[in-house]
Formats: C-alpha cells, sequence, structure tokens
C-alpha cells in the first residue's frame, strides 16, 4: 500500500473516532445521569405531608392550592375557597410517581413542539409547583403535550421538563392536569333526591308563581291553574321541580365583594321533610350567579310525617327524620353562607321561569261532528 493512501486511512480513522467520541459525550451530556425508569421528583413522596402550597400556571393565569389543615385546602384567588380535597392528594401522588421514560429535545428553540416551553402568552403547557412551609420548592414541571404512546402498565405519558433544565423527558404518571380553577374546587352544593321536594315558587319582577305535589310521586302541578282555559307545559314544570336536585358551582367568589348584578328571580324550594332552598339570583356581565341559603321549617316537616310512608330508589324514606333534615339544612347553610356562586347557564333558565312559562292556553274543543240528514225514502215505482 502507497504510504499517501495509508495516511488517508489513518486520517479518516482518527476523524471517524473524533466524531464518535463527541457524540458519544454530547449523549452523556444531554441525558446527565440517565434518569430512564427513574422518579423525576425522588424526594417528593417522602414529603408529602410538608408540603403546603401547589402553585399552577398556564397561558390563561395562574392559582394557588393552600393547605390549611391535614386534610383541608383551599384556593387564594377564590377567597379561600375550599378546594377539593381528594383531587389535590391525587395530584400530589402522581406527581410523586412520575416516572422518567427517555430523554426527548434539550434545544429550547424545539420545546414548542412538545409545549414544554417557559410558560408565558400563548404557550399550552401547564407549570406545577410544589413547596413546603417556608416556600422551597419540592418540584417544578412544566407538563406539554400528552404523547401517542402509552406504557405496558396502561399509565398516561405527557412530555415534561424540570423548570430551569434544557433537558425534556417523555415521562408518565397517572395525573389529570386540570387548567380551569373552579374544576380544583369543592364543586357540590346541594345534593337533594328529586323525589323528596313539594314544591317550587319562584318570584321575577314582583309576579310570583308556585309548582307543587300533595304526595311523592305525584305530578307537580301549577298553583292557580285555570283548568278550563289553561292547562301545564310539563317538560318546564318537571324542569323547575327538579332544578335545585343538583347544584354545582361553575365559579365562586365572596358575596361581599361581588358586583350587585342585574336581580334574575327569587326562588324558593320545599322538601317534604322541611328543608326549604333559598335561591337569590342575579346576572353579572351575562352569567347567572345565585346566593344559596337554606333553613328548616318544623310546619312543613310535620305536614310531610302525615304523609304515608314513601321509599326512594335507594330504599331510604323520602321524608326524613326531623332532626336529619334539620342537619342536612344546616350543613347547606354553613356551607354557602357568605359566597356567591356561578350556575350552569341552563340550571339558571330552569330556575327562573316566568308563570306564562309553565302553562299555555288549553286548546279549544273539536267540534261535535254533525249528525248527517237521512235522505227520504223513495218511493217504489207503481
Amino acid at each position: 500500500m502507497r504510504r499517501s493512501t495509508l495516511a488517508i486511512l489513518l486520517g479518516l480513522t482518527l476523524l471517524l473516532a473524533a466524531v464518535g467520541a463527541w457524540l458519544v459525550a454530547d449523549k452523556l451530556a444531554q441525558t446527565r445521569a440517565d434518569l430512564s425508569g427513574q422518579l423525576m421528583l425522588p424526594g417528593l413522596k417522602a414529603r408529602l405531608n410538608d408540603v403546603s402550597e401547589i402553585d399552577v400556571a398556564g397561558a390563561e393565569g395562574r392559582f394557588t392550592l393552600k393547605r390549611v389543615g391535614a386534610n383541608h385546602w383551599v384556593m387564594a384567588e377564590k377567597g379561600d375557597y375550599p378546594a377539593d380535597f381528594g383531587k389535590v392528594q391525587r395530584l400530589l401522588l402522581a406527581l410523586a410517581d412520575l416516572r422518567a421514560i427517555e430523554p426527548k429535545t434539550a434545544r429550547p428553540d424545539r420545546f414548542h413542539f412538545i409545549d414544554v416551553e417557559d410558560i408565558g402568552p400563548g404557550t399550552r403547557g401547564l407549570q406545577l409547583t410544589v413547596k413546603g412551609p417556608d416556600g422551597t420548592a419540592f418540584g417544578d414541571m412544566i407538563f406539554g403535550k400528552p404523547s401517542s404512546v402509552m406504557g405496558a402498565a396502561k399509565v398516561p405519558r405527557f412530555f415534561v421538563r424540570p423548570a430551569g433544565q434544557n433537558q425534556s423527558w417523555e415521562a408518565e404518571a397517572d395525573v389529570r392536569l386540570e387548567r380551569d380553577a373552579a374544576q380544583w374546587l369543592e364543586r357540590d352544593l346541594v345534593v337533594i333526591a328529586p323525589d323528596r321536594f313539594r314544591a317550587a315558587s319562584v318570584t321575577i319582577d314582583g309576579a310570583a308563581a308556585r309548582v307543587s305535589r300533595a304526595r311523592p310521586g305525584d305530578a307537580f302541578t301549577l298553583d292557580g291553574l285555570d283548568a278550563g282555559s289553561e292547562q301545564v307545559k310539563p317538560a318546564r314544570v318537571n324542569a323547575l321541580s327538579v332544578a335545585a336536585s343538583y347544584l354545582a358551582l361553575e365559579d365562586v367568589q365572596p358575596a361581599d365583594k361581588a358586583p350587585a348584578g342585574t336581580p334574575l328571580g327569587h326562588v324558593v324550594f320545599e322538601t317534604f321533610d322541611g328543608i326549604t332552598l333559598t335561591l337569590d339570583l342575579v346576572s353579572i356581565e351575562g352569567q347567572g350567579w345565585a346566593r344559596i341559603d337554606a333553613a328548616f321549617d318544623a310546619t312543613i316537616a310535620g305536614e310531610g310525617r302525615l304523609l304515608a310512608p314513601v321509599s326512594d330508589a335507594g330504599g331510604k324514606p323520602v321524608v326524613r327524620p326531623a332532626e336529619e333534615a334539620r342537619a342536612e339544612a344546616g350543613a347547606i347553610a354553613a356551607r354557602t353562607k357568605g359566597w356567591l356562586y356561578r350556575l350552569d347557564g341552563t340550571r339558571v333558565i330552569d330556575l327562573t321561569p316566568k308563570r306564562g312559562d309553565l302553562s299555555e292556553a288549553r286548546p279549544a274543543a273539536a267540534p261535535a261532528p254533525e249528525t248527517p240528514v237521512e235522505a227520504a225514502p223513495v218511493p217504489p215505482a207503481q
């Protein structure tokens, strides 16, 4: 072999070796200590009881969940309204179990492809920061797009990036990311079986309408209905009668800090066992909001106890014992006192019908058919 050819081959070998060494070094720098299969927040599980705050930030804004007791969390931006403890607990456990699968891009100019860039206007990621009592971050992670791949354990996968670091990862955790602050709150306000309601009255602009029934299982009818010229609209009457059986908030604010709004209606529901549920509804910027209160009426409860016993679908008596109904009313009143709640738009419509929405003119009776006149018999031909 000629000396020049040997020199060229030797040079190419050294060049390839250098490129290979650079690639290996780059891969090591990219992955650092390879986290694949390891927890991304390894110290969190042992410190779950020390977590005092969770900050959630997205392009829409940020909100903070604060611990105020062993099993009690509130949301600062909603006047310290109670948060859903179970949902917060599940989030913390999922973050503690967040496990790296494999490294992804470490180039900031490519973060936007998997939505792990720093949070700002127009971004689609969600940043979760878990803090201790002194403000120390136990974990700070940006969650981007969900991965199209699901592992053998059927655990959801996401693209994530520890805040402040360049290395992004595909990771898995059974976490449900909620961007809407209201979804982290205790949303249930009132849960009463429809069979228990005996009446609902609505007052709008001074005009009142009331639907009622005498016994559980009967159909509701409109009080004061002129049976000769009117008939109820069953769909609207039924919608009103069950409108308060389940009330859940869409948003909430302290009542003493809320604007006055435009009155929509005053609604009072009665159960056979004596609970009276009152809603004062107003419109604020085109949305329906309600102040909710509850009380116990011993007179109504006494009337309910005179009825024949009836059980609901779950086997419980429709007319609850007086002390149980009194306690239920007290719990609702304590939960809702001092708050103004935004309700679902359809529910607001169901709660605020005018009297004319509950009845319609009875169709005129069809005229009786005329009796045909029999033709005179034709005499036989002679």
